[in-house]
């Protein structure tokens, strides 16, 4: 589906080591994940990790923190109830991590929209409701493959 969301932007494209390495059985990490881009990007390229605030107050108990911080450069943006730069900063009292992670906030505009909100939309044939939210190739991806059905 992603494949098909982005199938309009020549510079994108998918990178499915993540997933190619868990039907392997092997554990997934954001470290390991950092450091395999890394290695195919080189150390001269800019590399970014865009992580919600909401899993950025957890952030501290990652695997390896300090190495993914020094592996690339991490912006949190708003996301579930952390809204505010304000917001972050009060939820990492206390953590070593949290003038890095405060740092790097970056408000960004989203839809406020659920996965509830798509199911509904997509079992009402509501094409309307799905505009913005769901490029038409994906809204006929998930009812040809009957995905989020109740």
């Amino acid at each position: 589906m992603l494949e098909l969301a982005i199938a309009e932007i020549p510079s994108a494209s998918v990178w499915t080591d993540e997933l190619d390495r868990a039907a392997a059985g092997e554990p997934s990490y954001w470290v390991v994940t950092l450091r395999r881009a890394r290695s195919l990007i080189g150390v001269d390229r800019r590399l970014l990790f865009l992580v919600g605030a909401d899993q950025a107050v957890s952030f501290g108990r990652w695997y390896e923190p300090d190495e993914i911080l020094g592996l690339a450069e991490v912006v949190v943006i708003n996301r579930g109830d952390v809204r505010t730069k304000q917001a972050l900063a009060d939820c990492l009292a206390g953590s070593c991590l949290r003038d890095r992670l405060v740092s790097a906030w970056c408000d960004v505009d989203h839809l406020e929209i659920s996965a509830t909100g798509v199911r509904e939309a997509l079992s009402e044939q509501v094409e309307s409701d799905l505009r913005g939210v769901l490029c038409p190739e994906v809204a006929s991806y998930i009812r040809t493959h009957g995905l989020y059905r109740d």
